[in-house]
């Protein structure tokens, strides 16, 4: 048997200083002057790695408790009124800030022994938990994205049903008017009954959308000329605009590719979007210009459509919401929160995106991304 003389232990002591994967810290704070970063007696290499200090260091330049480390003073104030206390802390969070400006995320865990004097000896271990909390955040990023979808889901099957329930409703308007078309008539009524039934004819590829999302219509994709269906969705907005004293710029670029999509859905995410825009302006300052812009990127195999308004913009509180169902910055019974959550996820079963672009002060452009492809059938 191996005696364990002193000689022994501590060396063993130092080898454990020198190889634990914890940062451990023997360090003086005083009561008399807690803003100080105290005195650094011990500070093994685990410590100053994650400090960010060079290795090889004196022990005393490792400063634990030094304000530059700290990202949030009070963070800092909390801890030390807690070890002069002679309080300790048991794996208490903080966000450091390396000597490179770098910012980790550590747990401390402190014993400390108070003198007669106000000298109070904190004996410390700190544990890197950076990689951990990127782990939470991302945790947390997919468990958002999983209700989102869920919430997308509870939609799809409530427009179902309510598809369902229009069905015979439209085709009863849409059997009564084309009947009515065959009957001498006036021009403005004849007009009118033409009207009545291109109006009808939208609701029932808003039906079919509405049914396809849930699963229960096929789409029906080809290739298609994104320019035809953005000055097709213009047209349809023209009537609205002139009453709400908005005007439309285009910027179609020439030789566009075709995308692999559904007209009708792409359609309605240009509805939705364009619609979103107008109420914008129009709450804002009773009138707007709206500037649809189209070009590809040929090297993402995309086509991409912007769509710009002059309105107040997106408060950088919201940003990060506005897709989700159910979130509407309208008055109540202006809106249901849908519209830009239901062309989202039009967008993204194309294999496309739609996103918020960030680079302006003023106004909103939203971006919407298309395959000229179809995505669906390509290997990951």
């Amino acid at each position: 048997m191996i005696a364990l003389t002193a000689s022994t232990r501590d060396q063993a002591v130092g080898r454990l200083f020198e190889v634990a994967r914890e940062g451990i810290y023997v360090g003086l704070l005083h009561s008399a002057d807690a803003g100080s970063a105290g005195v650094s007696l011990l500070a093994n290499p685990c410590l100053r790695r994650i400090l960010g200090y060079a290795d090889g260091v004196d022990h005393g330049t490792v400063l634990l408790f030094a304000q530059a480390h700290y990202a949030d003073s009070s963070a800092r104030e909390q801890l030390v009124s807690a070890l002069l206390a002679g309080d300790g802390a048991s794996d208490h969070l903080l966000q450091l800030r390396r000597c490179d400006g770098q910012p980790v995320w550590v747990e401390v865990t402190a014993c400390t022994e108070v003198a007669p004097d106000g000298t109070v000896l904190v004996d410390a271990f700190v544990r890197d938990v950076t990689e951990r909390r990127h782990l939470e955040s991302r945790a947390r990023e997919l468990y958002r994205q999983l209700a989102h979808s869920e919430q997308i889901a509870a939609i799809d099957r409530t427009l179902a049903d309510v598809a369902h329930e229009l069905r015979n409703p439209l085709a009863s308007i849409v059997g009564w008017a084309e009947r009515v078309a065959q009957l001498p008539l006036e021009e403005k009524a004849r007009k009118g009954i033409t009207e009545i039934l291109s109006a009808s004819e939208r609701a029932g590829r808003i039906i079919r959308t509405a049914l396809h999302s849930a699963g229960r219509q096929q789409s029906t994709r080809a290739m298609v000329d994104i320019n035809a269906v953005v000055s097709e969705t213009l047209a349809l907005r023209q009537h609205e605009q002139r009453s709400m004293n908005v005007t439309t710029e285009t910027e179609l670029g020439s030789g566009l590719p075709p995308v692999f999509a559904d007209a009708h859905q792409v359609q309605q995410v240009l509805l939705n979007v364009i619609i979103n825009a107008e109420h914008a302006m129009t709450s804002a300052h009773d009138r707007g210009t709206l500037t649809v812009r189209t070009m590809a990127d040929d090297r993402r195999h995309v086509v991409v459509v912007e769509i710009s308004d002059d309105g107040p913009g997106v408060p950088e509180s919201v940003r990060s919401r506005i897709f989700d169902p159910f979130f509407s910055t309208k008055q109540v019974r202006s809106g249901t929160g849908l519209g830009l959550a239901v062309a989202q996820a039009l967008a993204h079963e194309h294999g496309g995106s739609l996103r918020l672009a960030h680079e302006r002060s003023d106004g909103a452009t939203f971006v919407i991304e298309l395959p000229t492809r179809d995505a669906t059938r390509e290997a990951p």
